[in-house]
């Protein structure tokens, strides 16, 4: 009973994986070469010959790899043959800051290639002041560095920009209204601001009244606005094109959620856009996989909230309030279609497995 109970559970994760699933664990750059570590998974059998990848549009070398650490830990549902370590190596020319990444099998569209692109920091030290780790660590985790901190912010900016091209909102076009909902210290909004006539047009906003305070004084000090836990914001209606959230909706009770949503709406401008990242079908898989009785409770119920997150404890007023929320996909996107439009989402796109829901204010 055991063994069916637990092929029926891997059957029904495999279902969860993508058709073809890629992240990166680490990567060494120095002038004139990059090589990048991962893990590739798959809903179908991989050809470790048949892999493909460009760096910055430069043709690369691949190779599969023991990862079992990784790849097997991670993805232990899915059939040997389905998933991987991967190497990527290319060529990188001189003064090169991010690498966009593609990766396909053979076969697949080129438009449907899984692509991530991340920043290269070779001495983060140069790039500018840093938030103290208990600040960070409030935003990327117990144990996240100044490197995460810089890195990290850096990847979400080029992912996140990215994304909005894709959907018709121009990040860099000077007369683009952007907010960062649930900014904390800084590590995505610090480079928003660097944009084009940055300042002045793009905000940052969190529950969080110590990390606010910090970006006001070390980033720019009427960008960063301390919000309530519950809306409404200071913000008037048809405020921003563009909304972008990482890790907001993955803490917030139903109750939070849908108020949040309804803000975000109203803050959103006719035709704007909002990329809010959630814990969905994927993050069960990838984060969940060795707890099936909670995975189980979340696919019959399409939402849960009952896990607590404490990073947030000692500054905000309700310890309650802050939570550890998964969603099926399902459930997610019919949240989210009750207040905005549904493009789809990009599946796995930052924290290695939260998806990013592509939401839009009707016009």
């Amino acid at each position: 009973m055991a063994t069916e109970t637990s092929s029926a559970f891997a059957r029904a994760l495999s279902q969860s994986t993508p058709p073809f699933y890629w992240f990166r664990d680490h990567h060494a750059a120095s002038e004139g070469k990059i090589t990048i570590r991962g893990v590739v998974a798959s809903n179908a059998k991989l050809d470790p010959d048949g892999l493909k990848a460009q760096v910055n549009g430069i043709p690369a070398r691949v190779s599969c790899v023991s990862m079992a650490s990784q790849a097997d830990d991670r993805f232990w549902f899915l059939p040997a043959t389905h998933r991987a370590g991967v190497v990527i190596e290319a060529p990188l020319l001189a003064g090169t800051t991010s690498a966009a990444v593609t990766l396909q099998p053979r076969g697949m569209p080129r438009e449907q290639a899984y692509r991530h692109a991340f920043h290269l920091y070779f001495d983060h030290t140069q790039v500018g002041v840093t938030p103290p780790v208990e600040n960070i660590e409030r935003v990327s985790g117990k144990g996240a560095t100044a490197y995460n901190y810089f890195n990290n912010g850096a990847t979400d900016f080029h992912r996140f920009v990215g994304l909005a091209a894709e959907h018709g909102v121009d990040a860099l076009d000077a007369r683009t209204r952007i907010l960062d909902w649930g900014s904390g210290c800084a590590r995505l909004t610090r480079h928003l601001l660097a944009l084009p006539s940055g300042r002045g047009r793009v905000s940052g906003a969190d529950i969080d009244p110590d990390n606010i305070g910090w970006s006001r004084q070390h980033i720019d000090k009427d960008a960063f606005h301390v919000v309530e836990l519950m809306p409404p914001t200071i913000f008037a209606d048809r405020s921003f094109d563009l909304v972008l959230a990482n890790s907001v909706l993955s803490h917030l009770t139903a109750p939070a959620m849908n108020a949040w949503l309804a803000e975000v709406k109203r803050i959103l401008r006719p035709g704007g856009l909002a990329l809010l990242s959630y814990h969905g079908d994927f993050s069960l898989a990838g984060f969940c996989a060795r707890a099936p009785a909670f995975v189980d409770k979340v696919w019959q119920s399409g939402f849960n909230d009952e896990q607590k997150a404490s990073e947030l404890d000692t500054v905000i007023a309700d310890a309650s309030y802050y939570r550890q929320t998964f969603m099926t996909d399902e459930a997610a996107l019919a949240i989210f279609g009750q207040h905005l439009s549904v493009e789809g989402f990009m599946v796995g796109m930052v924290s290695r497995f939260q998806n990013v829901a592509v939401l839009r204010r009707p016009a």
